[in-house]
């Protein structure tokens, strides 16, 4: 399972951000300490602080070099104790603008969802409301039994979706009125991932995370560009490097999409409609 933690923490450290170490004291919830981190007051300040060992982060709000004390805004879970495993970033990235973007590389990614939740069939009703995030049907079965370890799940021989109004859930219509009342239907559908903010939010596991972080990087690193002030010629190198990896990332780790079920579909901006087939 990869948590939004992970990826911040591996986005860091492809940019070569990341300081790792080891608390050498008991520090408090809001607190972490190392005497080994060195360098001058208030150098981490507005950076990102990882605490590895509970897989949470938070911003740093202040460091004492005296003490090798980092302060954060947001409390961990629990204290830190010696001996914990910690991660700090300076401000040059800091952990909104990583947040967004990785955020803006996961909203793009449409991804397959199966839903055998949703949609349990009931006496003389045709017409059901889809998932909200529905936003590509491929693929629908319904039960054969009812037994959570054994569904026998069959595909569905005739169905649409009905479109609705902007706003309320779109329909299923299935035009066969065969199956018995109280058994559920599976949807296979295409989504989009939604965006995560917290450390422990996931991201769906047929999304890899060696795909994210390239692209993550890449839009750091657009980030920053708009704010330099003259042309830097290492640091465009730098960025195309990054984006042939972004690249290749893509297709390395490809999001393997369900088949789409043979139906009729409008293509172009003509009305005409076409038949096509099962993939």
């Amino acid at each position: 399972m990869t948590t939004l933690f992970d990826v911040t923490l591996e986005v860091a450290r492809a940019l070569g951000e990341l300081k790792t170490g080891t608390t050498d004291s008991a520090g408090t919830t809001t607190t972490a300490i190392d005497s080994n981190i060195g360098g001058d007051d208030d150098d981490w300040n507005g950076g990102t602080f990882w605490h590895i060992d509970d897989s949470e982060f938070s911003e740093i709000s202040d460091y004492a070099s005296s003490t090798g004390t980092i302060t954060i805004l947001d409390a961990l879970t629990a204290a830190t104790a010696e001996g914990d495993r910690y991660a700090i970033a300076d401000k040059e990235y800091p952990l909104d603008r990583i947040t967004d973007a990785i955020n803006q590389e996961l909203t793009s990614i449409r991804y397959p969802k199966t839903d055998i939740t949703t949609i349990t069939i009931a006496d003389e009703q045709s017409e059901y409301d889809l998932p909200s995030d529905c936003h590509d049907l491929r693929q629908v079965y319904y039960e054969v039994e009812e037994d959570s370890n054994e569904h026998l799940w069959t595909r569905f021989p005739n169905w649409e979706v009905q479109k609705t109004a902007t706003g309320s859930a779109d329909k299923l219509v299935i035009n066969w009125h065969g199956i018995a009342s109280d058994y559920d239907l599976k949807l296979v559908y295409v989504t989009r991932h939604s965006a995560v903010y917290d450390d422990s939010d996931t991201i769906d596991e047929s999304i890899r995370i060696e795909r994210i972080v390239p692209s993550a990087v890449v839009n750091l690193m657009l980030y920053n560009l708009q704010d330099m002030n003259t042309a830097n010629e290492s640091y465009g190198k730098y960025l195309d490097m990054w984006m042939n990896r972004a690249e290749q990332a893509k297709l390395y780790y490809p999001i393997r999409l369900p088949p789409i079920d043979g139906k009729v579909m409008a293509l172009g901006t003509s009305d005409r409609e076409v038949k096509v087939q099962s993939i």
